[in-house]
């Protein structure tokens, strides 16, 4: 038996087999996008977006990979951080052209996209209750990938939620990612948009991302405010089950009592309090090493800072662009990404779905300020390729 694969559905590769792609080594999963991306380009054939973001984004990655090869003879450098910049450059590169061919050609089947990604979000739901609810899950690892990660800050130990991903920043991007394009398949049904909500609520409070945490939170009050005929329609026809819910949650507080619910909420604000501190200090030192060495360029190579345990020009996907391609090449990344963001502001919204991944898309932008979207492989393809399906629409 032959199994035919239609091209609309090889376009959604990536969102059909995440769960898949993840757990590959992050040179097997290089060449899986490429595959993926060069297949692609023999479905589509070529195209070049004439859009800003692409012509501004092709340009960065040119002096990009001129301050990688020029960084490489400069001055020594680990061949490990050597590689992982050619990686990182090599993605780059395969996101922009999925972004054009996307943007281009591409006719997506938005029914079986939603579905896709209603899947992989319930799956990263149901791993964040177990990793909260049943401590024994714990010690689950496939493949290398653990579901939790612990580190140490200013001396506290915290324990994060992974998901089997390599950093627990990408689960809130994956929540981000999937959580507006799962609406089209339960839009009409307001208990379940509520469990998706909770759920994936839990899964970026579980990865103790503050910075994901406000920014979920202000997704989830505008989507409110959109729909808000749908939930006082709600409330109407379900009085009791809303009185029994809200008496259950009245005894609830009642058994823990105010100052244990205060503690929550201090310990909310306060989740990894001390990552501030070091992140500054990683923003300070990286800008102030490029500017210090090659202002013009930047450093092409994201060497370790010391003993810290993480590269300079890390936890910001924009310091990153100024750190590995300096002034000229971080303006311009950043001109590329206020373009797309004025773009996605001026989009046409068809319903309150368009809206809300409207919100999602400037959310990941505002996202990438504090963390590495390029920190993986997967995360910076499927971004754009959602991305593509609003600017200019």
């Amino acid at each position: 038996m032959i199994i035919r694969i239609t091209k609309e559905d090889f376009a959604l590769i990536p969102f059909t087999f995440f769960w898949l792609l993840i757990f590959f080594p992050k040179p097997i999963q290089l060449f899986l996008l490429a595959t993926y991306f060069l297949t692609l380009v023999l479905y589509y054939g070529i195209s070049i977006s004439n859009d800003l973001f692409f012509e501004l984004q092709a340009i960065y990655l040119g002096i990009y990979g001129v301050s990688i090869i020029f960084n490489c003879f400069a001055e020594p450098h680990e061949t490990l951080r050597i590689i992982a910049a050619i990686n990182t450059w090599l993605v780059n590169c395969i996101s922009l052209g999925v972004y054009s061919t996307f943007k281009k050609n591409v006719s997506v089947n938005s029914e079986k996209l939603s579905k896709t990604c209603l899947f992989n979000l319930a799956v990263l739901i149901v791993l964040a209750v177990l990793f909260l609810t049943y401590p024994g899950i714990k010690n689950l690892s496939i493949m290398g990938h653990a579901i939790y990660g612990g580190d140490w800050l200013n001396g506290d130990y915290s324990e994060r939620f992974l998901g089997f991903f390599d950093y627990s920043n990408m689960v809130v991007f994956a929540v981000l990612f999937f959580y507006s394009v799962s609406f089209k398949t339960i839009s009409n049904s307001f208990i379940l948009t509520t469990l998706l909500t909770t759920g994936a609520a839990i899964a970026i409070y579980v990865s103790h991302s503050r910075s994901g945490l406000i920014l979920f939170l202000v997704i989830v009050i505008l989507q409110i405010v959109t729909v808000k005929e749908k939930v006082f329609e709600f409330i109407k026809k379900n009085k009791m089950l809303i009185v029994g819910i809200t008496a259950i949650l009245v005894l609830i507080f009642g058994i823990l009592n105010f100052q244990t619910l205060q503690n929550w909420v201090n310990g909310m604000i306060q989740i990894r309090s001390g990552s501030s501190g070091m992140r500054v200090q990683i923003y300070r030192l990286s800008i102030q090493r490029m500017l210090d060495r090659n202002p013009i360029i930047g450093m092409g190579i994201k060497d370790m800072l010391g003993n810290s345990g993480f590269p300079y020009g890390s936890h910001s996907t924009y310091i990153g662009a100024f750190y590995k391609t300096g002034l000229v090449g971080g303006t311009i990344y950043t001109i590329s990404i206020v373009w797309v963001f004025v773009q996605v502001l001026r989009a046409n919204n068809a319903n309150n779905t368009d809206f809300i991944s409207k919100v999602s898309i400037l959310s990941i932008l505002i996202l990438m300020i504090f963390e590495d979207i390029d920190g993986t492989n997967w995360a910076e393809v499927i971004f754009y390729i959602l991305m593509s399906q609003i600017v200019g629409r």
